[in-house]
């Protein structure tokens, strides 16, 4: 389906947070400058970085602080370490013994946890746009029905993140995911995405409490794992998810 030409991204995106909401940590609790500088800098851990990446979509305040964090050189951190805390010589001692012991150890940790998979990083998004817009939802935003042509935009928080693949998901509200025809969803220049879609395509002909979830993982069959997963709960190992709440009319017109 064709959108207007002053629909752009940007713009879908501005429908999001206020700027007054920019100002302050949504979550009461603001991520430090040197966990966001690790987080771009992929050095947390799988499930750290899940739990920044879950905070980064719910906290505008918070992306705008990612975007402005400046990672320092690792070389010269490094060498400042080693400046101030110079490295103990090393007793060797049975060095064979010690070595199988390691291997031995390291080798039954893999088998008994394989390492988690990294999220793909950190996204935004604006609200959908595309519905009535003389009738607002008791969230305030706008309400839907079987004609609306619906457009949510999402895109990276940085541009050097690594490449995501992404798949849409609908459910009632507290309810299972079920997967979308990937048509609805567009790649754009940058790596972010655009859905896109009537409200009947998108929800069928009946009317209730809906969400979309755009899931994002660094490879498609991670993804897999949203299915059936109930919509309220946090997303699988290596996957996050963008959410938005949509108040559908079906058929109707609104109130």
């Amino acid at each position: 389906m064709d959108r207007p030409e002053s629909d752009s991204m940007d713009a879908l995106l501005t429908a999001g947070a206020p700027a007054a909401d920019r100002d302050v940590c949504a979550l009461d609790a603001p991520l430090d400058e040197g966990r966001l500088a690790a987080f771009r800098g992929e050095r947390l851990a799988a499930d750290d970085a899940a739990e920044v990446a879950g905070h980064l979509a719910a906290c505008a305040h918070c992306r705008d602080r990612l975007r402005a964090v400046a990672e320092p050189a690792p070389d010269a951190l490094v060498d400042r370490m080693v400046g101030v805390f110079p490295t103990p010589p090393v007793r060797r001692r049975w060095p064979w013994v010690a070595s199988a012991v390691v291997a031995a150890a390291a080798g039954l940790f893999v088998l008994l946890r394989p390492p988690p998979t990294p999220p793909p990083g950190a996204f935004e998004a604006g609200a959908p746009r595309g519905g009535l817009a003389d009738t607002r939802s008791d969230e305030g935003g706008d309400v839907f029905v079987a004609h609306s042509q619906l457009r949510w935009a999402v895109r990276p928080l940085v541009a050097d993140q690594p490449v995501a693949h992404a798949r849409l998901f609908g459910a009632l509200k507290n309810g299972p995911l079920r997967r979308l025809p990937d048509a609805h969803v567009l790649a754009v220049d940058g790596g972010g995405f655009l859905v896109r879609g009537t409200g009947l395509e998108l929800f069928g002909p009946a009317p209730g409490a809906r969400v979309l979830v755009l899931g994002l993982a660094r490879s498609p069959e991670t993804l897999d794992a949203l299915e059936g997963h109930p919509e309220d709960q946090p997303p699988p190992d290596g996957v996050i998810t963008v959410r938005a709440p949509i108040d559908y009319r079906g058929a109707g017109e609104g109130p």
